[in-house]
């Protein structure tokens, strides 16, 4: 299967492929996943396993599709890795530049009719993450053009240095207001009065001698 460099980018290989699965079984399985733009199939081992890559329309849909990996189709759970990674150890047929061989199905067209799907876990779980991938991108897009992210953190340092600020400014103004009215000099002025009053009352009354005796 011809695969240009641009299209490895959308592109995953899918292994541990049942004997028993066809090419429209994987279109059925991937079309959740986004539109199919190329699916080469064919037998990796004596026992009939399979090996598949499937090239999807954009890179989105591709990263939707690894997702999958671990799924069951059929009677198999397949192991789905990006095609960059796996195409050194890829089969002749599915390697870059290769002949088509013709082993891969007729993908289908709009008009045609939809299969039944092979899986419902898979069509939930591949909608939900495309959904996902799609929210993360246009949050990550909205940020990009509001800088968002960046104005609540400087947002965020701004009202630290106010608070700071105005800390100090309160303090400043309460050492003026000390200095200003001897608030400090009067408290301790009051403490000392009613130190030496208590003193006298005692000396008067004998209070501290008589809590000694009792």
């Amino acid at each position: 299967m011809d695969i240009s460099p641009e299209e490895a980018a959308t592109a995953v290989v899918v292994k541990n492929v049942s004997p028993e699965a066809t090419g429209s079984t994987l279109i059925d399985f991937f079309s959740f996943c986004g539109n199919i733009k190329k699916l080469h199939l064919e037998t990796e081992s004596e026992e009939g396993r399979q090996i598949a890559c499937v090239v999807f329309e954009d890179a989105a849909a591709a990263e939707t599709a690894l997702l999958l990996s671990n799924a069951v189709i059929i009677n198999k759970p397949v192991t789905i890795t990006a095609y960059s990674a796996a195409a050194v150890s890829l089969p002749l047929g599915l390697q870059s530049n290769s002949q088509q061989n013709g082993t891969g199905p007729t993908l289908p067209n709009s008009d045609a009719d939809a299969n039944a799907k092979s899986s419902f876990f898979s069509t939930a779980l591949a909608t939900v993450s495309s959904a996902r991938l799609k929210a993360t991108q246009s949050i990550r897009e909205f940020d990009e053009r509001t800088s968002l992210s960046q104005k609540m953190r400087t947002g965020t340092q701004s009202i630290r240095m106010t608070m700071s600020q105005a800390g100090e400014k309160i303090g400043a103004a309460g050492e003026r207001l000390n200095q200003e009215l001897h608030i400090k000099e009067k408290f301790e002025t009051f403490q000392q009065a009613a130190a030496e009053g208590a003193r006298k009352v005692d000396a008067k009354l004998h209070v501290s001698n008589s809590l000694s005796i009792a």
